[in-house]
């Protein structure tokens, strides 16, 4: 819930899990884990500090206006995000804006 914002109500979100809740849920519910890592990792630290200003001063813009976005810097930020998955095959992150997990029954 730390990165919570008007972002979240915008997309119908209604919670956002920390990890130790979300693996406790799911361990509870009885499917067996077979991976979890974070990701949008990289993004994470601009992403925190652009959450905790927006709601210091009450802010209710969405933060992905991309209004002023061009299709090279898109081209850039697009790669930045993907380059995770590399990572992703064998390790995992300790940090970021998701959560993603893989399970089984």
């Amino acid at each position: 819930m730390s990165l919570w914002s008007h972002h979240d109500e915008l997309n119908h979100h209604f919670r956002r899990y920390e990890e130790k809740e979300l693996l406790e849920k799911v361990d509870k519910s009885g499917l067996k884990i077979i991976n979890h890592s974070f990701f949008n990792t990289l993004f994470y630290p601009v992403t925190k500090i652009i959450r905790i200003f927006k709601n210091k001063f009450h802010d209710n813009k969405t933060d992905l206006d991309t209004s002023s976005v061009t299709p090279f810097l898109n081209a850039i930020l697009a790669k930045i995000f993907a380059s995770e998955k590399f990572y992703l095959r064998k390790n995992r992150f300790n940090v970021g804006v998701s959560l993603i997990m893989a399970c089984e029954k």
